[in-house]
């Protein structure tokens, strides 16, 4: 074990996501942006300004979450409503569109899709992401990306974060993948060297201890357990009580893998237990178009598809995550706080699909593990699952985003507006329920009803910290709205607002609670002792500047129904010209 000593930051970002990633980028290139300045006047104006200095730290040697090491490369794009609109580029944050567009940008509504696959515009390898992301990186000087690192500690002190600790390791030989995931996980956490990996401990702190943030977007929500951030796990019995969560009841979760025909040596069959077709989901469409589902490569010589299938290797048998009390007990000495069993058995699940597929399918022969186009792992399924659900926050004054507020509201086909919102996003609550468990009936209703609906400023706090910040699965919303925030270009939307709101709150030396504060229901109950009315409408103004200047930099990049979304429909305005989702 090797001390690399202190890394000073001005925005710690614990990542392993598609929304971590997305955080990092924003938060690197924010540069601040002056709202008394219109949408023309800006354009005019490059806004010179002080960059943050960002780290990231990335549990896996893949940035990108989802897009990457989980490898959910082919996009989940809404299909209950609004698809083409959705997934236009008029409707995606530019930086994210730039990884999957193809052709002149004028028209695109398909995307990158080289293997033709039929569950999304945009399907594409693990690999592909990788490379773009890492084109943004080298593009983006101010951010430094520690890989192989996950949190091992958290010092607080009053409200603040004060510092994480963290462990990285390097692989003494090749890239580290030389066991299954739930064989290294432990291996990981310590910081005794092993046999595959000699291990560093580095110490991530802000630069100023009041200036700056941290922002949790990780699926295993270390800073959340490592603290007393208020944070909840699992499913509501009660449909938006947080009180009621059951956290030993979540979504299935899944090893998704590539698959190749092509000939050459077989495979050799593993010790895994037959199943029947029925408990695989298999006859639920033929092999050749399950084989198409989610196919990225349409190589004739070697076509490939990415397996993640429900009920083929998803596995809803397990839940991932450890319990509450669990959680606090092992925080003494960290490890994710996640069932190394469970893992165990979704990765022998994940197997035992392919193996079943390729006993099954006419074509089965030529089918092969691709362990190359996964990142060379040793059984050839992703780095990590990819997790639906995760520990999620608690924000300020108690907010979180309520089941109701991504229904059409009364009368219109939008979700609820939210003043302060950061980022934008549309899916249908896609529960996988977990079958050790039995979920509450209303998760089943009103499924399908989801309105294109925003992402608050106040989804992204928590209730805790003073200068924790949190983005993705990890915002403070209820199990059900998670089934819908969940996917990708969601996820990065959240991401990016955050990071952005971070950069904010860097340059202004200000806290969550000096943006948020106006936009709690009831600010008044953070009115200070003996504070005068005067100051008190000062904070709130003061409050409303900051979060319109936050929106101000993020209409740069976001979508134009965000714009349309705050009410500047006159200057909604793209190199195409204006747009309006709902005219």
């Amino acid at each position: 074990m090797i001390a690399l000593g202190l890394q000073l930051c001005d925005v710690i970002i614990n990542g392993g996501t598609t929304a971590a990633v997305a955080s990092a980028l924003a938060a690197a290139r924010s540069v601040g942006s002056p709202a008394d300045l219109t949408a023309v006047e800006s354009a005019k104006n490059p806004r010179p300004g002080s960059r943050p200095q960002v780290c990231l730290l990335e549990p896996t040697d893949w940035i990108g979450g989802q897009l990457t090491a989980a490898a959910v490369s082919a996009l989940d794009f809404p299909w209950h409503k609004f698809q083409k609109e959705m997934r236009s580029f008029h409707n995606l944050n530019s930086v994210f569109f730039d990884m999957i567009k193809t052709g002149a940008v004028a028209n695109v509504i398909e995307g990158l899709n080289p293997g033709r696959c039929w569950v999304s515009a945009y399907c594409n390898t693990p690999k592909h992401f990788v490379t773009e992301i890492q084109k943004l990186l080298d593009a983006t000087p101010n951010l430094r990306v520690f890989r192989n690192t996950v949190v091992k500690s958290v010092t607080v002190s009053g409200n603040r974060i004060i510092k994480i600790e963290a462990i990285q390791r390097t692989p003494r030989t090749g890239n580290g993948w030389t066991q299954a995931l739930s064989e290294m996980w432990n291996d990981w956490y310590s910081q005794r060297d092993s046999s595959t990996f000699r291990k560093n401990v580095v110490t991530f702190e802000l630069q100023d201890t009041y200036k700056g943030a941290f922002i949790e977007a990780s699926d295993t929500g270390d800073v959340f357990a490592l603290t007393d951030a208020k944070y909840v796990q699992g499913v509501e019995l009660i449909a938006n009580d947080l009180n009621s969560n059951n956290d030993q009841c979540g979504q299935a979760f899944v090893f998704p893998f590539v698959q190749t025909k092509s000939s050459g040596v077989a495979e050799i069959d593993l010790p895994i237990p037959p199943r029947s077709a029925q408990f695989y989901g298999f006859g639920k469409t033929t092999p050749e178009r399950l084989f198409s589902y989610r196919q990225i490569s349409a190589d004739r010589s070697a076509p490939q598809t990415l397996q993640n299938w429900n009920p083929g290797n998803d596995f809803p048998f397990e839940y991932m995550f450890i319990s509450r009390a669990e959680t606090q007990f092992q925080a003494q000495d960290w490890r994710g706080g996640v069932s190394v069993s469970a893992l165990k058995m979704a990765e022998d699940h994940a197997l035992g699909w392919h193996q079943f597929f390729k006993k099954n399918a006419s074509f089965g022969k030529e089918l092969r593990l691709d362990k190359a186009a996964i990142g060379n792992t040793s059984n050839g399924l992703a780095k990590v699952p990819y997790l639906r659900d995760v520990r999620r926050s608690v924000g300020l004054g108690g907010f979180f985003i309520r089941n109701q507020d991504i229904w059409p509201q009364d009368g219109f086909n939008l979700g609820k507006q939210f003043p302060d919102s950061l980022g934008v996003g549309l899916y249908a609550a896609d529960v996988h329920s977990n079958k050790k468990c039995s979920a509450p009936a209303y998760l089943n209703s009103r499924t399908t009803d989801v309105a294109p609906f925003t992402l608050p400023f106040l989804a992204h706090t928590n209730a805790s910290f003073a200068n924790l910040l949190v983005a993705g699965k990890s915002m403070a919303q209820t199990y059900y709205v998670n089934a819908a925030t969940r996917v990708q270009p969601v996820e990065w939307s959240s991401g990016w607002g955050a990071g952005v709101a971070a950069a904010h709150l860097w340059r202004n030396r200000a806290t969550t609670l000096e943006v948020g504060l106006a936009f709690l229901a009831e600010p008044v109950a953070f009115r200070n002792t003996h504070e005068s009315d005067v100051a008190f409408q000062q904070r709130l103004a003061k409050s409303k500047k900051l979060l319109k200047d936050i929106q101000f930099e993020i209409t740069d990049t976001q979508p134009l129904w965000f714009c349309n979304a705050l009410g500047r429909n006159n200057s909604c305005v793209t190199p195409s010209g204006k747009f309006r989702l709902f005219p």
